[in-house]
C-alpha cells in the first residue's frame, strides 16, 4: 500500500542516485533496475551513470518505470550530478561551467557525497563553496559513504547554507536499491520536482544505523516543518 501524506494526499517514492552497467563500476542490467523498482515500490528512479546518459535514456524508452535522466559528471575538481537532462554533458570541464550547462538545459544541480574523505572523486570543498549559489540539491546521506561523520558533515553544510537535502543509495548493485528513498509529492518536471523535494522526507532502510547519523538527518528534514 502506498504511503500518504498526513493530509491524505498521495506521495511518490523516488530513488535519486542509481548506476546501470553503462557505468564501468556498476553491474546492474537495465532489466534488474526495473525489477527492483517494482520490488521496492519505487515510482521514479534517477539514473546517474558516470559521464553518460545512455543507460537512463534506454530505460526511459523501455517505459517500464519512471526515469529521471541524470549524469554523474566528472568535472576538473570532482563529481557533479545533473538531473532532468536532455543531453549528456562532457567530462573534464570546470565545475562552474558544468553547473552552468546543467542549468542551461533546465536541469538541476545535485552534489553527491560532498564530504566523503575516502572518495577521491568528491567535489573539492573550495569548488563546492565557489559554486554554492548554483547548487540545487545536496546529498546529505550516501549509501557508500563509510564514515558516518562524513554524511553528518554534509547534513550540517546543507543546513548552514539553506540547501535542499536529499538521500541517495549510490546503488551499483541490485541489493543496494531501495535503502534510501525520498517520499514526496508528485511532480511533472524539474521545477516541480525541486519544490516537492523541499518538503520531502527520507525513507531509509539501513542495517544497524548509527544513532547520531539517523538523528542528525532527521533533524535536518524536520527543520522546515513541511510534510511530504
Amino acid at each position: 500500500m502506498k504511503p500518504e501524506r498526513r493530509d491524505g494526499g498521495a506521495i511518490v517514492r523516488v530513488e535519486l542516485h542509481v548506476h546501470t552497467w553503462y557505468s564501468s563500476d556498476s553491474k546492474m542490467p537495465l532489466e534488474k533496475i526495473e525489477e527492483r523498482s517494482v520490488e521496492c515500490a519505487l515510482d521514479h528512479v534517477a539514473i546517474t551513470d558516470h559521464d553518460t546518459v545512455e543507460g537512463a535514456e534506454r530505460l526511459r524508452e523501455r517505459g517500464k518505470t519512471g526515469i529521471i535522466v541524470g549524469e554523474e559528471i566528472s568535472t576538473s575538481f570532482g563529481d557533479v550530478i545533473g538531473l532532468f537532462l536532455d543531453e549528456p554533458i562532457e567530462a573534464g570541464l570546470a565545475p562552474e561551467e558544468t553547473v552552468a550547462r546543467i542549468h542551461a538545459q533546465g536541469g538541476l544541480v545535485f552534489i553527491p557525497h560532498p564530504f566523503d574523505r575516502r572518495r577521491k572523486s568528491r567535489l573539492f570543498r573550495a569548488a563546492l563553496d565557489q559554486c554554492i549559489d548554483a547548487v540545487d540539491i545536496l546529498e546529505v546521506w550516501n549509501g557508500r559513504t563509510r564514515m558516518a561523520e562524513d554524511n553528518l558533515r554534509a547534513a550540517r553544510y546543507a543546513e548552514e547554507h539553506g540547501l535542499v537535502p536529499a538521500v541517495g543509495t549510490d546503488a551499483h548493485h541490485p541489493r543496494e536499491m531501495g535503502r534510501a528513498v525520498m517520499e514526496m509529492k508528485p511532480f511533472h518536471d524539474a521545477r516541480s520536482f525541486l519544490e516537492s523535494l523541499r518538503s520531502a522526507v527520507p525513507a531509509m532502510n539501513v542495517e544497524r544505523p548509527v544513532d547520531a547519523l539517523r538523528k542528525g538527518i532527521a533533524r535536518l528534514f524536520q527543520r522546515g516543518g513541511g510534510e511530504a
